[in-house]
């Protein structure tokens, strides 16, 4: 595992973190990369792969990663109850800044979490697929998630074949930004088939999306919901959305409810 605490500064290339294992006294930690407590992390072609509970995971005010060219892969969960397994969790003001970086067959309930007043995600030419829900469960929430005052600011990026929701942004303050962006064939959740929405923004929060393209996603393509939510389409195509996978039910391209506002531009 790699850390940077306490105001650390780490810069590394052509790196695989690969394998690492959670703790036998506690079955904590099995981390790739922790950045904490103001801690500084900047990669170029990285492979973060099959580590245990999240690939990376990134926290505290001051704290900051900066990846170009990297990879995020088959995280596993925790090894007692298959717990987490999520590919990248920010939270508690830490920033973070994505280029070129592919997260693929990562599990959890959610595979890139922003979470927190403070926290910032920009990433530009991302691609977050093939997330799954916590092994012998299914509470997957979303595969590109900003909640409780996260901002996420995201440029060329294709969401595919993830489950239960692509993106999420929930609760006021949480902001999302979107240029550029593909969200397709959306899967619901394995355990009942409910769900498979492209983007969902609910609890208040807020979202624009600009050139945006969502195929074949299930059950709404685009959801808002609860007083308070904010979406803005811009340039936006919505086309094939299919029923939920069990129920043969809804099937809608956008859907706004419970006081939600959407502006189509």
């Amino acid at each position: 595992m790699l850390v940077a605490w306490d105001d650390a500064r780490i810069a590394l290339a052509d790196v695989v973190v690969a394998d690492t294992e959670v703790q036998e006294s506690d079955g904590l930690l099995g981390y790739g990369m922790a950045i904490e407590e103001s801690g500084h992390l900047e990669g170029q072609r990285v492979v973060v792969e099959r580590n245990r509970r999240v690939g990376v995971t990134l926290a505290n005010p001051g704290s900051t990663l900066d990846l170009t060219d990297a990879v995020g892969r088959e995280t596993l969960g925790a090894p007692d109850d298959g717990a987490f397994g999520g590919a990248m969790n920010l939270w508690g003001g830490a920033q973070a800044t994505l280029t070129r970086t592919l997260f693929d067959g990562n599990r959890g309930e959610g595979g890139v979490v922003a979470a927190g007043e403070g926290t910032v995600l920009t990433a530009t030419d991302l691609v977050v697929r093939s997330t799954e829900g916590e092994e012998g469960e299914d509470p997957l929430v979303g595969a590109l998630i900003a909640q409780l005052g996260a901002r996420v600011v995201v440029s060329r990026a294709m969401l595919d074949h993830n489950r239960n929701v692509g993106v999420l942004v929930i609760a006021a303050g949480s902001t999302l930004e979107m240029a550029d962006v593909v969200i397709r064939d959306t899967l619901g959740r394995e355990s009942d088939g409910a769900l498979g929405r492209g983007l969902e923004v609910t609890g208040g929060a807020q979202a624009t999306v600009t050139r945006g393209l969502f195929d074949g996603n299930r059950d709404a393509a685009i959801f808002a919901g609860d007083a308070g939510s904010m979406l803005t389409l811009g340039d936006v195509t919505v086309r094939d959305t299919a029923s939920q996978e069990r129920t043969a039910e809804f099937g809608q391209g956008l859907v706004a409810q419970s006081g939600s506002r959407v502006e189509l531009n």
